[in-house]
């Protein structure tokens, strides 16, 4: 679907859907103090039509001073209670990207409107952060000149910083065409028996999309339908990308209800 523009929020940059099935929007502030942007939570049964306004980044001025964000993506970060009479409490982290003098800064909150922890300008890779994603305690990057990278947010030394090694130029498999990304997303968790957990799914905002496993290696998961390696020819070699009717793309997220509802379970 196509999500439009908040009243009162400038452009949506990212979207995100936790695994509580909860869905957020990322947007621009168009202006204020001490603010980035505004995190929204959409309503997924009435998207693209409405959406809660919840509150903003809270990235602060003496820190960056911008109204450009790219990313943000939640963790994981704690689970209790659970019984018949009431699901499980999950608690997240939320982290931003925002841009600072023509690159990214990253940030991480315990909760949207709180006053974020300044993790650092992003170095060692080229283009603007403009996907986050984690697996586990893993946090994924991909940036707008077609790079991935793996990220060590809780180092006390250099934490914005990519792990040595895990940078890679994913133009080095489409031939060097251009792959100008826009979004991550953590592949369906539950859908095929579990054949997509651990795949990062890249969208661009040139109409493509990729798969690649944690370490930014392509992997085989579409029917072809383009010539996505670019050697001329579309064949199984090619199932790593596939061409999407959707320009200009700024984020993607899968649904967690992958599953058969009527399944089988320990409880009555």
């Amino acid at each position: 679907v196509v999500i439009p523009n908040l009243v009162g929020r400038g452009n949506i940059r990212d979207i995100d859907l936790r695994s509580d099935g909860r869905l957020f929007a990322y947007a621009g502030s168009a202006g204020g103090a001490n603010q980035a942007g505004f995190v929204d939570e959409l309503d997924v049964g009435t998207v693209p039509s409405s959406g809660q306004l919840d509150g903003s980044d809270a990235v602060p001025d003496n820190v960056v001073t911008t109204d450009n964000v790219d990313a943000m993506t939640f963790r994981v970060v704690g689970r209790g209670g659970g019984n018949v009479a009431a699901a499980p409490s999950v608690d997240y982290d939320v982290y931003y990207s925002v841009r600072d003098s023509g690159g990214s800064r990253l940030f991480v909150a315990t909760d949207v409107g709180s006053v974020p922890t300044d993790l650092g300008v992003v170095s060692g890779v080229s283009g603007l952060v403009t996907g986050l994603e984690f697996i586990g305690n893993s946090l994924f990057g991909v940036t707008s000149s077609g790079q991935f990278a793996r990220f060590n947010p809780s180092s006390a030394s250099n934490p914005a910083n990519p792990i040595p090694g895990t940078v890679v130029d994913f133009t080095n498999f489409t031939n060097g065409r251009s792959v100008p990304f826009s979004g991550l997303a953590i592949g369906p968790q539950n859908l095929e028996n579990g054949a997509y957990a651990n795949v990062l799914f890249g969208v661009t905002n040139n109409g493509w999309l990729y798969a690649m496993d944690p370490t930014g290696q392509p992997v085989s998961v579409f029917t072809p339908n383009a010539d996505t390696n670019g050697d001329g020819t579309i064949s199984t070699a090619d199932g790593f990308g596939m061409r999407i009717a959707i320009g200009g793309a700024v984020g993607l997220a899968f649904s967690p209800m992958d599953f058969n509802l009527w399944h089988p379970t320990a409880r009555r």
